[in-house]
C-alpha cells in the first residue's frame, strides 16, 4: 500500500551469532561466561534508524545506543520525529538474533516461550503485553529488554526465516496513533548464572518494588480485612443470568430487546453457599455476574435496579446477609468498557471516538452491539453513582471489573474528553485506586501491568492460543509474570485452568481447555505457577465436590501466596521446581513415572510441597 512506511532500527554488526557469550545453555536456558556487556559495547556507535518504503527505496536516519548503566543500554527514538506517514517500527539487533541449533530460548511477559530449535519458517506476534518486557538467552548470555516509552503501542514479534530467528518490539501506528511520548526501549545484559528467565524476571520486580510502583501482599492484607480473606479463599464466581440474543440485535430498545434468562436467583445462591458450607468449605470470595439490569453484559453502563427477575435489590441483600452468617463475602461483577443504546443512561457522547470522531464499537454482545466507553467520561460521570449503590447493598468483598486489565489502552478523540493511550490508562488507574479505597479490593479479568499498582487480583493472567499450529515457535509457558507478580497481585495462571478440576462442558470452553490439557494437568499447572484456584462458567451447585477438592488443596497451599516466587526450574523432562521466597519448593511431575527429589518422591501426575 502506498505511503505505507516499515522502519527498522538496526544495529551493525559482523559477529551476530558467535559473538553473544560462548557457554552451553542448561535445561532451563541458564548462563554461562560473561560476554554480554562487552560486545553491546562494542557495537554501541554502530546504530542507524533505516526507514523503508513501500517502494522499496530506502532512507537511514543516525539514531542513538546509548549506555546508561552498567549493564543496561537504551534506544530513544523522539517523539518529534515520529512522523504521520510511518505505519511500523521494527527494532532489531544482533543481541536478540539466533539460528536454529543454538542453545537458547525467547520468552514473552504471558510466559510463552520457544526454544531456537525450527529450521524453517514461522512468526509469533503478541500484540497484547502483560508486561512490557520480553527476554532472549542465548548461549549463556541473556538481554531482557523492556519498552519504557509508548508501551501501550508496541508487540512482541518473533520471526524465523530458513532457522534464522529475530525477536524485537514491533510499533504499530495506525491512523488513530498519537505520539505522546518517545519511544524509550532498555535492554538489559544477564551475563553467566545470572543468565536465566527467573532472575531477568526477578529484576523487573525488583525495580517496582524498589520504585514503590507496588507495594508486596502480604503488607497491605495486615490491616485489610477483605484482601486477607481474598488470601485464604478461592474466588467462585457465580453467573445470574443474560440475555440470549441470538439473533444479533445490534440496537435494541425496550421492545426489541430479548428477556433475560435466569440462571440462578439470589435464592439459588444462598442454597448454593449453604451447601458449600455443608461441605466444610469455610471460606469463600464469591462473585456474583449478571446480576444487574439486563443481565450479563445486558445493558450498561446502566447496572441498577438489580435484575427483578433473579429476586431484586432485597434478594440481593438478603443473600449477602446469608454470605455474612456463613462466613462468606460477596462482590460484584461490572463492567466499564461496554455501553449499550438500549441503557437509559446511553449518551454518544461518552464514548470513545476515532481521530475522525466516529465511535469505537466492538462485538455484537446480549445488550446489542458494544461501544466502547472513555474511561474519563466513566470516571467523571458514572463511577461515584455507581459506588452509592453498591455499598447501599452491603457487598464485602471486594469489586470485580471485567476487561478493564484485560486489553491495551485506547486514545480517545473527542474533545470533550480527549485521551491519549497513557491517559486512558491514568483513568483506568484512578478507577481501581477509589475502588480499592472504597471496597477493600480491586479486581479484574486480567494482567495488563499498567494497573499493577492497584490491582489485587486477576481472574486470569493469560490465554494462550487454542491451536498450536498456530503459533510452531511456541514450545511451551514458564511463569514469568508470576515470578515478577505472586506475592504482589493474586491471580489464576491461564483462562483454561477457571474450573479446572470440572469437566468443561461449553463448547468454546472444552476446546480452550483441551488446548491445556485434561483436569489433572491443569491441577498441575496451577500449583506450578502458585495460582488461585477460580470458578466460572461450570460451577454446579448439584456438583459441588470440585470445589471442596479445590479447597482442601489449596488450605496446604495458600501461604505461599504471601511470597514472591524467586525461581522457576525444569528439573527434568515434565518435573518443574517452583521456589519460593521463604525458601518453600513445589515439584510438580507430569510425567508418567515417579521422580526422586532429594529423597523425596514426587508420583507421577502429582506434586510434593516441600518446606523450609
Amino acid at each position: 500500500m502506498m505511503g505505507r512506511f516499515i522502519v527498522f532500527i538496526i544495529l551493525s554488526s559482523a559477529m551476530v551469532f558467535s559473538s553473544f557469550g560462548i557457554a552451553p545453555l542448561q535445561n532451563s536456558c541458564a548462563g554461562g561466561e560473561e560476554r554480554g556487556v562487552k560486545v553491546v559495547s562494542e557495537i554501541a556507535p554502530r546504530v542507524s534508524l533505516k526507514v523503508q518504503k513501500s517502494d522499496s527505496t530506502a532512507a537511514v536516519i543516525p539514531a542513538k545506543f546509548e549506555r546508561i548503566g552498567e549493564d543496561t543500554f537504551r534506544i530513544v527514538v523522539k517523539k518529534e520525529d515520529i512522523s504521520p506517514q510511518w505505519r511500523q517500527l521494527r527494532i532489531v539487533t544482533p543481541l536478540t538474533v539466533a539460528k536454529a541449533g543454538d542453545n537458547g530460548c525467547w520468552f514473552a511477559s504471558d510466559g510463552r516461550m520457544g526454544y531456537f530449535k525450527h529450521s524453517g519458517d514461522g512468526r509469533m506476534l503478541m500484540r497484547k503485553n502483560p508486561m512490557p518486557i520480553f527476554g532472549f538467552l542465548r548461549e549463556g548470555s541473556g538481554v531482557l529488554v523492556r519498552v519504557r516509552g509508548l508501551r501501550h503501542d508496541f508487540g512482541v514479534q518473533v520471526d524465523a526465516v530458513n532457522g534464522k530467528y529475530d525477536v524485537y518490539p514491533r510499533f504499530f501506528f495506525g491512523k488513530d496513533f498519537i505520539p505522546y511520548e518517545d519511544i524509550v526501549v532498555d535492554y538489559k545484559i544477564f551475563e553467566g548464572q545470572k543468565a536465566n528467565y527467573s532472575q531477568m524476571a526477578r529484576s523487573y520486580r525488583e525495580e517496582l518494588l524498589k520504585s514503590a510502583v507496588v507495594v508486596p501482599l502480604a503488607e497491605r492484607a495486615k490491616e485489610n480485612p477483605v484482601l486477607s480473606y481474598a488470601v485464604q479463599s478461592p474466588f467462585i464466581k457465580v453467573i445470574m443470568g443474560a440475555k440470549h440474543n441470538s439473533k444479533k440485535i445490534a440496537d435494541q430498545t425496550p421492545e426489541n430487546e430479548p428477556k433475560v434468562s435466569v440462571y440462578r436467583t439470589f435464592d439459588d445462591v444462598v442454597k448454593l453457599m449453604e451447601a458449600l458450607s455443608k461441605m466444610g468449605v469455610k471460606e469463600a470470595n464469591l462473585c456474583l455476574t449478571g446480576w444487574q439490569k439486563g443481565g450479563h453484559d445486558g445493558c450498561y453502563p446502566t447496572i441498577f435496579p438489580v435484575e427483578e427477575a433473579m429476586g431484586g435489590e432485597e434478594g440481593m441483600r438478603r443473600a449477602i446477609k446469608r454470605a455474612e452468617e456463613l462466613g462468606y463475602r460477596i462482590c460484584a461483577h461490572v463492567c466499564h468498557d461496554d455501553a449499550y443504546t438500549v441503557s437509559p443512561l446511553f449518551d454518544i457522547a461518552d464514548i470513545c471516538k476515532k481521530r475522525d470522531l466516529t465511535p469505537v464499537t466492538g462485538a455484537i454482545m446480549a445488550g446489542g452491539l458494544s461501544y466502547k466507553m472513555c474511561y474519563m467520561s466513566y470516571y467523571n460521570k458514572f463511577l461515584s453513582d455507581e459506588i452509592k449503590g453498591m455499598k447501599s447493598l452491603g457487598v464485602n468483598g471486594g469489586y470485580h471489573v471485567d476487561v478493564t486489565s484485560a486489553i491495551v489502552p485506547r486514545p480517545c478523540f473527542d474533545k470533550r474528553h480527549f485521551c491519549t493511550s497513557e491517559d486512558t490508562s491514568m483513568y483506568m488507574k484512578k478507577i481501581g485506586e477509589r475502588l480499592r479505597k472504597e471496597f477493600g479490593m480491586f479486581s479484574s479479568e486480567s494482567s495488563m501491568d499498567n494497573l499493577a499498582e492497584v490491582l489485587d487480583n486477576a481472574l486470569y493472567v493469560a490465554m494462550p492460543p487454542q491451536n498450536s499450529a498456530d503459533s510452531p515457535l511456541i514450545d511451551g509457558y514458564v511463569p514469568i509474570w508470576q515470578i515478577v507478580y505472586h506475592g504482589i497481585i493474586l491471580s489464576n495462571p491461564f483462562y483454561a485452568t477457571i474450573d479446572y478440576n470440572y469437566k468443561k462442558t461449553k463448547v468454546h470452553e472444552k476446546k480452550i481447555a483441551l488446548a491445556m490439557g485434561g483436569m489433572q494437568k491443569r491441577r498441575l499447572i496451577l500449583i506450578e505457577f502458585g495460582g488461585r484456584p477460580t470458578y466460572y462458567n461450570e460451577l454446579n451447585i448439584k456438583n459441588l465436590a470440585p470445589v471442596k477438592e479445590a479447597y482442601d488443596l489449596y488450605k496446604k497451599l495458600r501461604h505461599l501466596q504471601y511470597e514472591f516466587i524467586d525461581e522457576h526450574v525444569r528439573l527434568a523432562e515434565g518435573v518443574y521446581l517452583t521456589r519460593y521466597s521463604n525458601g518453600s519448593r513445589t515439584v510438580v511431575n507430569y510425567g508418567k513415572k515417579p521422580f526422586d527429589y532429594n529423597g523425596i518422591e514426587v508420583k507421577a501426575e502429582d506434586f510434593v510441597l516441600v518446606e523450609k
